[in-house]
């Protein structure tokens, strides 16, 4: 006996809270790095205006080398 088998396309499942976990980590990841730009702000902003920012080494003049 020859059984007749439909075939349809099945649609995957997709659980209830995977939207909000894909949005809490885009979320997550966008402010994580908001907070590393916000750290590193000084360094990125002296990099690219080519002034050396505070974080730079002040020459020592009050002792000068002696010869």
């Amino acid at each position: 006996m020859k059984q007749s088998v439909t075939h349809r396309p099945q649609a995957a499942y997709i659980f209830g809270g995977l939207e909000a976990f894909i949005l809490q980590g885009l979320i997550g990841g966008l402010l994580g790095a908001a907070l590393v730009v916000k750290s590193y702000w000084r360094r990125i902003k002296a990099y690219f205006s080519g002034d050396p920012g505070e974080d730079a080494p002040v020459p020592n003049d009050t002792n000068p080398p002696e010869e």
